[in-house]
């Protein structure tokens, strides 16, 4: 570290960071030229904070002054990060093309580090291509900037490289979570479709589908349908949990709120939480036009909690209503004979959810 003449400049520096732009700039200016490594370091990061356009010019000019001092260096591209000026970007995509070798890979890191902090047309084309650097910590990094700076362009992108299997773990990871970041809906299918791989991957594209899903309570739904088809219960229970016991959804979209219970209903009986789902599935089976897999779990949820004569009068009360020789009723009447020999384990039933 400096002596104390240093840290008193260093000290000058930041409060002159504190002044307006205009006034600061200028006499921050002569101390990137400091014989003090030091206080040349604590220039640039003032004159990055302030993100000002005489401050980010300035560390342009700084830049080529750097190239025997890697740590420096890669403090301006910070800096120029942090300033979030786009007339850095086109420096900052030259500098990726001279910065290849090994000991270069700390730079290339913070480029696209504040490529996705600058958020430009310019930088996300760059970011793109880092997804393919020789270095996995760059190509991470540059799929975060997308997931940070991107749109709906970006979210294809990235889909992608979460569906590649030559993709490290790690880049299909932060793909998922940066598809989460993004929030297009168009991305909840590739990212349920990850849910069944590489468990690694799996945590963070569940993390991203939540991150799509949010308030939106209907969409809520969709996915838990989708994931009971899948005999996902567990995630279903997650997802379905806050759209079936939301008064507000309950409000604004009646329909939509009782077919979340109902689905919970199914989703806690699979999950093997028997009791927690029948209150749902009992709910969801008095109404008149109860779809028949919802009567049907609840049979299955009482003969399960033992109780059994329950399970058979609902059973003779469907049977009484389906027209007799269909399919269906064939299927009620052996259900009817499983429970008169207390057979639960046989009632279970494949779910469609509407």
């Amino acid at each position: 570290t400096g002596g104390p003449s240093s840290r008193v400049r260093i000290a000058g520096i930041r409060g002159l960071a504190r002044l307006p732009a205009e006034l600061a700039v200028e006499r921050i200016r002569p101390a990137l030229e400091d014989a003090d490594r030091t206080v040349r370091m604590a220039a640039v990061e003032s004159l990055g904070k302030m993100a000002s356009p005489g401050g980010v010019a300035a560390l342009i000019l700084f830049l080529p002054k750097t190239n025997d001092d890697p740590e420096l260096r890669k403090a301006v591209v910070d800096a120029m990060g942090e300033s979030g000026a786009a007339e850095a970007v086109t420096l900052l995509v030259g500098l990726l093309r001279e910065a290849t070798a090994p000991e270069a890979r700390p730079l290339r890191w913070s480029i696209a580090n504040s490529l996705a902090k600058i958020r430009s047309v310019e930088g996300l084309d760059a970011l793109r291509r880092l997804v393919d650097d020789p270095f996995l910590d760059v190509r991470v990094k540059a799929i975060q900037g997308l997931g940070a700076s991107g749109g709906q362009e970006e979210a294809a992108f990235l889909s992608g490289v979460l569906t590649e299997a030559k993709r490290d773990a790690k880049e299909r990871s932060a793909a998922a979570l940066a598809l989460g970041q993004i929030a297009d809906p168009a991305s909840i299918s590739g990212l349920l479709a990850a849910l069944p791989g590489d468990p690694a991957v799996a945590v963070d594209a569940w993390k991203g589908v939540l991150l799509i899903v949010g308030a939106d309570r209907a969409r809520a739904v969709e996915v838990g349908a989708r994931l009971l088809e899948a005999h996902d219960w567990t995630r279903a229970v997650e997802v379905l949990g806050p759209a079936a016991q939301d008064p507000a959804f309950e409000k604004d979209s009646p329909d939509r709120a009782a077919n979340a219970r109902d689905l919970l209903g199914i989703a806690l009986l699979g999950a093997g939480r028997r009791a927690e789902a029948l209150p749902f599935l009992k709910e969801g089976a008095e109404k008149a036009d109860a779809p028949p897999e919802v009567r049907l779990r609840y049979v299955q949820a009482l003969s399960e909690l033992d109780r059994h004569a329950e399970a058979l009068a609902l059973v003779e009360a469907m049977i009484s209503q389906e027209a007799a020789g269909t399919a269906f009723h064939w299927s009620l009447r052996l259900r009817r004979v499983l429970l008169l020999h207390a057979a639960p384990a046989q009632l279970t039933v494949e779910i469609k959810p509407e």
